[in-house]
């Protein structure tokens, strides 16, 4: 295997085969003289060998010395630098003339000749450029011709037998024109072809690539900009909370200590400031839940649900008072994930079965938990208003504020949608089920086993 290496590195590095990366027709033509060499040399010893030995008790000396004369072409061809590789392969198709012309000499017309002179053919079709293709049927045809004066020639010694007749010559001679230029026609258009195929499919590829590279050049300019808006909205955000807190403390303290001042009208334009702020401070929190659900990487730890509800609740505890409602909630399990983004899940489906809780009832929101073979599947059920059938398409839609009659509240329009994208980034599903004037149940699954998560994978490799 060390030889054969050895061998191959030889003929590859002494026809110098140019740039590889142009892999046009020549390309391939070179390729194919490359391997033809490669493997015709080790098995012409099985032609030479025994044709050497036969040639010898025969006593054909002209045809041992110009099988000695084709090895030494064949050899100068093979393992020198030079000429140039088309010189090369003039030289080794030429030398398949040369090898068909002896042939004839010595065996006959009818001989091996003939199969040397269509393989000179092929050969010149598949390895020399297109100018040379049709040179092929009048060098069959030239060697027929040499052979034929050569049968009256002292030098040539052709015995008695393996002389032929003019006819016979002529029925010879139009059967090699025949298949030669078959050979040369054919050959030459399926090369055409297959070279403009190549031509396309690299133009093609280099169209691709340069599609590609813009693609991902565009992708990697997206990519940076949702980055920097989502940033900049998440700070943006998070600056704006305690200015809105200062704002709210301050209108308090001027309302409780010039309440006896302030006159009815005076009143009623600071509880409009602070209902103000705190829709402000809602849109803000939104935004804040917005870029949440958008980011990217996620810090995955342990989170006790149970623990997660209480802290939403206690956060929102003057909110929720302001509503008949009451919140049960079952025994629910610890999970791996993202604590912002299952707080922004949790936050906006309690917090909008609270809102669209019905007016001057009590009403029951309900979270509930079951485990499926796969999933973790959490249900938050209220007993509210409920949501019209032809509105459910659109109530996943950011900005889209579904209609519902005798509810008042302004909102943005970003709670569920921020609650879809942040269960999706975490590989999960969410769906609604509602009955107006009934209530509403939102369902939410998650993988349970946490390979299924792309976070989790940050996680346990860290």
């Amino acid at each position: 295997m060390k030889f054969w290496n050895q061998y191959k590195s030889v003929i590859w590095r002494n026809l110098n085969l140019g740039d590889l990366s142009i892999q046009g027709l020549v390309f391939w033509q070179n390729q194919l003289f490359y391997i033809t060499l490669l493997y015709l040399i080790p098995f012409s010893f099985l032609v030479f060998i025994p044709g050497f030995y036969v040639a010898y008790l025969e006593e054909r000396w002209f045809l041992i010395i110009s099988d000695l004369i084709a090895l030494g072409i064949l050899a100068v061809v093979a393992f020198t630098p030079w000429p140039s590789v088309k010189m090369k392969k003039m030289t080794f198709v030429a030398l398949i003339y040369f090898l068909a012309m002896v042939m004839m000499i010595e065996l006959g017309l009818l001989g091996p000749g003939l199969m040397y002179l269509v393989g000179g053919a092929v050969f010149t079709a598949l390895l020399l450029p297109r100018p040379f293709w049709r040179l092929s049927v009048f060098g069959s045809v030239l060697v027929c011709l040499l052979y034929y004066f050569a049968q009256d020639a002292t030098w040539a010694s052709i015995p008695d037998d393996q002389t032929v007749g003019f006819l016979h010559f002529l029925a010879v001679i139009i059967n090699v024109f025949f298949v030669n230029a078959i050979i040369s026609i054919l050959l030459p258009l399926l090369l055409k072809k297959m070279e403009d195929n190549l031509l396309l499919q690299r133009e093609l590829m280099e169209q691709l690539e340069l599609s590609n590279e813009r693609l991902d050049s565009s992708l990697k300019k997206l990519e940076f900009y949702n980055l920097s808006i989502g940033q900049l909205v998440k700070v943006t955000s998070q600056e704006l909370q305690e200015p809105l807190r200062m704002i709210s403390a301050f209108l308090k303290r001027i309302k409780d200590k010039y309440h006896d001042r302030l006159d009815e009208k005076g009143l009623s334009f600071i509880d409009f400031a602070m209902k103000g702020e705190k829709d402000v401070r809602d849109i803000v929190m939104r935004l804040w839940e917005f870029s949440v659900a958008e980011k990217t990487e996620w810090k995955v730890e342990p989170i006790d649900l149970n623990g997660l509800i209480d802290e939403i609740l206690l956060s929102y505890r003057r909110e929720i008072e302001t509503y008949p409602v009451k919140i049960e909630k079952e025994e629910l399990p610890q999970v791996w994930t993202d604590k912002e983004m299952i707080t922004a899940i949790f936050t906006n489906l309690l917090m909008n079965a609270v809102q669209f809780s019905k007016p001057q009832s009590e009403n029951l929101v309900q979270v509930k938990f079951e485990e499926k073979k796969e999933y973790l599947i959490f249900e938050f059920v209220d007993h509210g208003i409920g949501i019209e059938r032809e509105q459910l398409e659109n109530i996943f839609l950011a900005y889209r504020k579904v209609p519902i009659q005798n509810y008042k509240r302004k909102r943005i329009g970003l709670g569920l949608p921020i609650v879809k994208r942040a269960v999706e980034a975490l590989q999960g599903e969410v769906w609604v089920e509602s009955t107006f004037g009934t209530g509403t149940t939102v369902f939410v699954s998650l993988p349970k086993k946490l390979k299924e998560n792309p976070a989790i994978s940050q996680f346990t490799s860290a």
